[in-house]
């Protein structure tokens, strides 16, 4: 869960991962502990390994100050299945 200072219009979430095929969710949240049904899907996709670009289309018309990445599906890894997030960038409309 990402906090910001203000409310944020989302445009695009990018995601680094050396993890691929991991699934995700960007969801907007009316607050810090909110339940996954009080959130609101904005976008999804599928990460690939290295830097993945999700956008929020069309972009979301309703400002947030949390913001989650929710993952879905974790990505294949042999017989196992793990995800690794080493950093997620925001692009918020001004």
């Amino acid at each position: 869960m990402a906090e910001f200072d203000r409310p944020v219009k989302v445009m695009k979430v990018g995601i680094d991962s050396p993890t691929p095929g991991t699934h995700v969710e960007i969801r907007t949240a009316p607050g810090p502990n909110a339940s996954i049904a009080q959130t609101r899907l904005i976008a999804s996709g599928q990460l690939g390994g290295g830097h993945t670009e999700i956008a929020v289309d069309p972009p979301t018309d309703q400002a947030s100050t949390h913001v989650l990445v929710w993952l879905t599906e974790l990505g294949p890894a042999g017989s196992r299945f793990q995800s690794k997030i080493t950093e997620v960038q925001f692009t918020v409309a001004e």
